[in-house]
């Protein structure tokens, strides 16, 4: 207006017809004619009862201001139409570390239901179902204590995909290839049950690390014909106990911590450690033929991309991996991004890898230090032969030492990663408020739109380099 000289009033009147626009078969006549008689935006037109709206454009017509009139049932039309776009806009505005929760918990039931007896995917559910637990019981137990507890069975599930567990901003992450899944060699094993998006985005956040299993002599009581069976609703008496692996963790920030000479830190797995996978579906073993293996990883990594999303979210300033299957898994993965003067090669021998364990690479314009090392759980005489442990913590204080890895006294922790984060408070659901805002490396102030479709860009040029 202060341009032009353009009434405001004519000025927000061409801004609905643009938008009513967006809807095929809504020619500027009709925008106008809907503007007219009220329908300013994709909502209104939507809300509106489709013969009202017809009866108007109607009478709009016989006074000869349109030449044309549309029927109901076209009208219809346009509202299916412009529902859609309310979806997508409304879905485009949504942070991509929360549309990944629903997106990676309905996978699982999708592929089953929806997709051909044929389909790769299908290979899990040759596991299952499993013990399931309600996962509201897990809030009254004790953060640290192990030991007997109990929880509300809830019968036999089949598990869904994880997502990345711990805090999505997190500095250091820690890789593996898919979940492993316990209970088919440890049949007591009881896995949590989500009723909620809600529910299941707070489990991730913050896992513990504990794993359940049903107390030993009330499991033995209840088999039956060879499986034990018990009564859905009742109170169930668990075991709950360390995850070996996942102690492993500790004594790596434990020993980092006094290399720093901290003697009151808070650091943590799944506040400055967070841990996920290349798939998100669980099995015992990674043991499938080659063409379902493709399959698969085409599926979830290529397609889905449930990975990728989470880790150019996330973009840790160290990555660590633990074992060859996974190190030759994320070097071809990322190959490109490898400095080219110093590639890993899952070839040599841990103790070759373990003596030049300095490799970089770069996403997004980020420098990101990549740490391999042997399985201290799956190859426990290398980790400790190598001294692999202490290497580890050697290569986390050297980014310490220059200022890649930031610990902040105020909150005892690592500083979180560049970026921005809303996968805790948002409009779909809430799980408590970010403990980190202001600890931000630096944060992101961008449209999420904007942020989105950058990193949509990278994670299409990091998938470019599988295919």
């Amino acid at each position: 207006h202060e341009i032009t000289g353009i009434s405001i009033r004519l000025l927000k009147t061409w801004q609905s017809m643009a938008v009513l626009q967006r809807v095929e078969g809504i020619t500027p006549q009709f925008s106008e004619a809907l503007v007219k008689i009220g329908i300013t935006d994709l909502k209104k037109l939507v809300d509106t009862n489709p013969e009202q709206i017809s009866d108007k454009i109607i009478e709009l017509h016989k006074q000869r201001i349109i030449p044309n009139t549309a029927t109901s049932e076209e009208i219809k039309g346009w509202q299916d139409q412009a529902s859609e776009i309310l979806f997508e806009d409304r879905l485009s505005k949504t942070p991509d570390e929360v549309r990944v929760v629903w997106e990676a918990m309905t996978c699982r039931g999708m592929r089953y239901c929806y997709e051909g007896a044929d389909h790769p995917c299908h290979w899990f559910f040759q596991y299952g179902p499993f013990h399931a637990y309600d996962l509201v019981a897990e809030e009254r137990w004790p953060p640290v204590e192990i030991g007997e507890t109990d929880s509300i069975y809830v019968g036999k599930r089949y598990l869904i995909p994880e997502l990345l567990s711990g805090c999505r901003k997190a500095p250091i992450m820690s890789v593996g290839l898919n979940p492993n899944l316990r209970a088919v060699t440890q049949p007591r094993r009881i896995y949590p049950y989500f009723d909620d998006v809600q529910q299941y985005a707070r489990h991730f956040r913050y896992r513990t690390t504990f794993k359940h299993s049903i107390e030993k002599e009330y499991y033995d009581e209840h088999i039956t014909n060879g499986t034990a069976e018990f009564e859905e609703n009742q109170f169930i008496p668990l075991v709950k106990e360390y995850v070996s692996m996942y102690k492993e963790y500790d004594k790596i920030l434990k020993a980092l911590q006094e290399k720093m000479n901290i003697t009151d830190s808070k650091l943590s797995l799944g506040e400055d450690v967070s841990y996920y996978n290349f798939v998100a579906c669980h099995s015992p073993r990674w043991d499938m033929d080659k063409e379902t293996e493709k399959g698969i990883i085409d599926e979830c990594y290529i397609k889905r991309q449930f990975f990728l999303k989470q880790f150019t979210q996330s973009m840790p300033k160290i990555i660590i991996l633990f074992g060859k299957p996974v190190m030759r898994s994320f070097v071809a993965n990322f190959y490109g991004s490898f400095n080219e003067n110093n590639i890993p090669d899952p070839k040599e021998t841990y103790r070759e890898i373990l003596s030049k364990n300095n490799y970089t690479m770069k996403i997004g314009g980020e420098r990101i230090r990549v740490i391999f090392s042997p399985h201290p759980t799956g190859a426990p005489y290398w980790y400790r032969e190598l001294d692999a442990q202490n290497k580890i913590v050697d290569a986390l204080y050297e980014e310490y030492k220059n200022g890649n890895l930031i610990y902040d006294e105020d909150i005892k922790h690592f500083k979180r990663t560049k970026g921005n984060c809303k996968f805790c408070d948002n409009d779909i659901y809430f799980i408590g408020t970010c403990k980190y805002k202001g600890y931000f490396e630096k944060e992101d102030t961008r449209p999420i739109t904007e942020i989105s479709e950058e990193r949509k860009i990278l994670v299409d040029e990091l998938v470019s380099y599988v295919q």
